[in-house]
């Protein structure tokens, strides 16, 4: 049985299909790679497939995010899907491991994305800039 996993992040993680970078696409490179990042950590523990991304402009984070960023702001929406169900249980919370690994994951900022980060990290824990549900 699958299980659709949902990763909310004010972390421009674009998908620009960028492998390689150079002086006309420093940008992009930037943004795929935090996309990158956030993959391959989400898939530490498990294989994930089916990746898709959607952008939300000038989305109501108020209450989901850290009181440290001013809502509206602009969010990528990451939905995946995994095979192996309670992979992330700590017992308690289905998704702990997951928002262990993913929190202090360096990011590359100033981007796309709308707000400041006061550290540039993939944050689940502190000043929440990322988190996580099941679909």
């Amino acid at each position: 049985m699958t299980q659709r996993i949902s990763v909310v992040t004010l972390v421009d993680i674009t998908n620009t299909g960028v492998r390689r970078i150079s002086e006309s696409n420093t940008k992009e490179y930037h943004q795929q790679q935090n996309l990158n990042v956030l993959l391959q950590t989400c898939g530490l523990r498990t294989q994930i497939f089916e990746p898709e991304i959607k952008i939300l402009y000038d989305a109501d984070i108020k209450g989901k995010m850290s009181d440290f960023f001013g809502s509206p702001a602009t969010v990528w929406l990451l939905d995946f899907q995994i095979d192996t169900n309670m992979v992330w249980s700590d017992g308690e919370d289905n998704l702990a491991f997951l928002k262990q690994d993913v929190h202090g994951v360096a990011i590359t900022s100033d981007l796309d994305n709308s707000v400041e980060f006061p550290i540039n990290m993939f944050d689940t824990q502190d000043n929440i800039n990322t988190y996580f549900r099941i679909s």
